[in-house]
């Protein structure tokens, strides 16, 4: 990866991360961006994460203009914590039994 890409990637992860900090609780975190078919924008994914067990995995997304860094759209909050509470009921015996 060329150190230009390398810094845009630092920069979406940095903006998203904003984002989620801003509008969201603890346990959400930017995950590694994709770049759309325009080139332009960039689709990074929230991950629902746990100290000590990392990754649960995916809630949503939020995609965010390469030029700008500016938020384009993103996942409903609301519909990330859904998503985030699945996964939780999912794999609860595992993040309890970890983070102990």
């Amino acid at each position: 990866m060329a150190p230009d890409q390398e810094d845009l990637i630092d920069r979406l992860v940095i903006a998203a991360n904003v984002f989620i900090s801003d509008n969201m609780r603890d346990r959400f975190t930017a995950g590694n961006p994709v770049p759309l078919p325009d080139g332009k924008t960039w689709e990074v994914p929230v991950i629902l994460t746990y100290p000590k067990i990392g990754s649960i995995g995916r809630v949503g997304s939020i995609v965010i203009n390469a030029d700008s860094e500016t938020i384009l759209s993103h996942t409903p909050v609301l519909e990330m914590y859904e998503e985030g509470a699945k996964l939780y009921h999912k794999y609860q015996g595992a993040i309890k039994l970890l983070s102990q």
